[in-house]
């Protein structure tokens, strides 16, 4: 049989805190560990599953979306289209987010380069941004 770690031992290795693994798993996102007089043990599969949900934050999935792409990982598809919809779901929203990214920081650019910039200046200036 494997080694089994406490929740401590986990998030020392994993550099999280415990509070985050017993977050995910009262979310349903980790599956619940195996008890031992009331402990958590784990093996080594959960640094996989906490790079899954690493993984999944950095392309700024949801913890509800997180749970759908991770019960699809493990075969149980929950939602129409299975993971590949959810990430092109994803994927139209980071477009949009660049989108307004890039109007922030043209926003931002233009008004640096005025001198001074009155309220109905930069009203005429920036009013066909955000009619978009």
């Amino acid at each position: 049989m494997a080694k089994e770690m406490t929740i401590g031992e986990v998030a020392r290795q994993a550099g999280i805190r415990p509070s985050a693994i017993r977050y995910y798993e009262s979310m349903n996102v980790l599956p619940p560990p195996r008890l031992v007089n009331t402990k958590r043990r784990y093996t080594t599969e959960i640094f996989e599953q906490l790079i899954l949900i690493k993984i999944a934050q950095e392309a700024g999935f949801t913890v509800a979306e997180m749970r759908l792409v991770l019960n699809s990982h493990a075969g149980d598809v929950q939602f129409p289209g299975g993971w590949r919809a959810l990430a092109q779901q994803k994927l139209v929203e980071v477009g949009k987010r660049i989108e307004q990214l890039e109007t922030m920081r043209y926003i931002l650019g233009e008004a640096l380069l005025q001198d001074h910039l009155s309220t109905e200046e930069a009203i005429r200036l920036f009013q066909p941004l955000l009619e978009k």
